[in-house]
């Protein structure tokens, strides 16, 4: 029994000694690692400070090389004999901003004579296209352009004469009701009848769209107006040949007078 108590001591102390033994391994590696955290760190801190020493070197060099070109661009009294510069001021020129000359910004030029011509481009088109948008609505087909004129007036063609005496109830008037398209009116625009709103609304269901659109559009009508039924009207708007023949004459009987 002693002799297993003294096994046992021995086999304890020998535990106890290769824990020691461990124990300052273990802090030597630790001291070791912690070493080189410390080398690394000041390397990097190193090359830090390298790298903005190399960045401050470069921005120095470029702000030289600016004042170099803003120097040798600009400046003199005769302004474009010295490189275009502005006289006293010493700024550089138009000839050197059409250059692309290098400015205090970074060296770019304010603005690109590309971007210039592709906006004036775009402005042109644009104006082209909306002037023939308005054309094409405003004028009509060019040989269907019917406007109100004088029955004084004489034309060899008849189909540029038309007698319709009615307007659409959302456009403005045309003949004798008061308004800002009829001559010798005056005042605010009105609406239509309701009859005559109701036949051009029929028509501009039909073929004759485009010529109802142009009449009710046109910007002068004459002062004689026709004091006509509306359906006597639409007749004289389809059979303008007909109607034309009839100058100043009676049409339907007692429905009314119409001076074309």
């Amino acid at each position: 029994m002693l002799r297993f108590d003294v096994v046992q001591l021995a086999f304890k102390q020998r535990i106890c000694a290769w824990s020691a033994v461990a124990w300052r391994a273990g802090e030597q590696e630790v001291g070791v690692l912690r070493e080189q955290q410390l080398e690394l760190s000041e390397d990097e801190k190193q090359e830090q400070e390298q790298q903005q020493q190399e960045e401050q070197l470069h921005h120095q060099a470029e702000e030289q090389e600016v004042r170099q070109q803003a120097a040798s661009g600009g400046g003199s009294p005769q302004g474009e004999a010295g490189g275009g510069g502005d006289g006293a001021s010493g700024q550089p020129g138009w000839r050197a901003l059409l250059s692309g000359g290098a400015m205090a910004s970074g060296g770019a030029a304010p603005w690109s004579l590309t971007g210039a011509a592709e906006f004036a481009a775009v402005s042109v088109a644009f104006a082209a296209g909306a002037k023939m948008l308005y054309n094409y609505y405003s004028g009509g087909a060019p040989e269907k352009t019917f406007s109100y004129v004088p029955f004084s007036d004489r034309y060899d063609d008849e189909s540029e004469v038309v007698a319709v005496d009615c307007t659409h109830p959302r456009l403005p008037t045309l003949s004798h009701q008061r308004g800002s398209r009829n001559p010798g009116g005056g005042g605010g625009l009105r609406r239509s009848d309701t009859s005559t709103g109701l036949v051009l609304n029929a028509l501009a269901t039909g073929p004759w769209k485009r010529d109802v659109w142009a009449v009710c559009q046109r910007s002068f009508v004459t002062t004689n107006h026709f004091d006509v039924d509306s359906f006597l009207a639409v007749w004289c708007y389809i059979n303008r040949a007909e109607a034309v023949a009839h100058e100043g004459g009676e049409l339907g009987g007692p429905v009314g007078r119409m001076a074309v």
